[in-house]
């Protein structure tokens, strides 16, 4: 099969978000206004007449260098469109591309084979998969219920889109977590971008009338990502599991997966864990 690589301003928005959202796995990410938003210069890897893709994040480095680079909000790509191909040789294609980047740091899913260039390491990420997790939610997950419960916590599904992004942007400064400007910038445009695409959505807690969490996450098939949350004063009170708790209940029966996203804090890791019943492993692939 014959490829070639197509800067996204030639790219058929229509036939690459098709082919996307056609795999087996598809991710949210990949989809063309996602990466507009995380990579304003992504190119694309077009496999025979959009078969199958795998995007290129692209960015400039210092001006006159391009970089390749998984931004914040994004995860592992993989190869989307058709499967049972030949795995091994997409694996060399990609490797072939990316090498012609001075500056790496791109996460690629651990499907798709690649020998070593530069710096290859393997991240975790957590996941639930309805299909084999038959004690969902697990024992700690249910005391945090629990005790959400006896606080009076209630959760309100599509609150305001302004409010929801005030919020995240002002307790993320607050706790000087990812408080870049361009990523404060681009979450409060996938937020908005996401929603009008009928994606994304974002739900509240609430003590009272006071919003004490949000979460911003998006549907895509019969996938669930949780791309990005942020609460206040909820130590010891159940308050952010129960959120995402009712979240993906507010799903079930829809969906068989929730994807966490992934992360190298060992506290968000072992948060994650009192829901997941899964963990999978994707490549970091940087340079120099």
């Amino acid at each position: 099969m014959q490829y070639k690589v197509i800067h996204n301003k030639r790219i058929d928005r229509v036939l690459w978000d098709a082919c996307v959202c056609r795999s087996v796995a598809p991710d949210i990410y990949a989809l063309s206004w996602y990466l507009d938003i995380e990579s304003p210069l992504w190119c694309g890897i077009v496999f025979g007449d959009y078969d199958m893709v795998f995007p290129l994040p692209i960015e400039s480095k210092f001006v006159v260098f391009k970089a390749i680079r998984t931004n914040f909000l994004t995860k592992d790509f993989n190869v989307y469109g058709l499967v049972g191909y030949d795995e091994r040789w997409l694996g060399q294609v990609i490797l072939k591309e990316i090498r012609k980047f001075m500056f790496v740091n791109l996460f690629v899913n651990k499907s798709i084979p690649l020998p070593s260039t530069g710096k290859l390491v393997l991240r975790k990420k957590q996941y639930i998969d309805f299909d084999t997790h038959t004690s969902y939610p697990q024992k700690t997950l249910r005391k945090s219920i629990r005790d959400a419960e006896a606080y009076e916590y209630v959760v309100i599904h599509d609150i305001d889109i302004h409010q929801a992004v005030s919020f995240l942007k002002a307790e993320l400064c607050l706790k000087q977590e990812l408080k870049e400007s361009f990523f404060l910038d681009n979450l409060d445009m996938l937020i908005h971008k996401s929603i009008q695409e009928g994606y994304g959505y974002v739900s509240g807690l609430y003590k009272n009338s006071d919003l004490c969490a949000v979460d911003f996450y998006a549907k895509i098939g019969t996938r669930l990502y949780l791309i990005q949350n942020a609460g206040n004063k909820l130590s010891k009170t159940g308050g952010m599991p129960y959120l995402l708790y009712q979240i993906i209940e507010r799903f079930r029966g829809v969906i068989n997966h929730v994807d966490f996203m992934g992360s190298n804090s060992p506290n968000i890791i072992s948060f994650n864990r009192n829901f997941c019943n899964r963990e999978s492993e994707y490549y970091c692939i940087s340079k120099p």
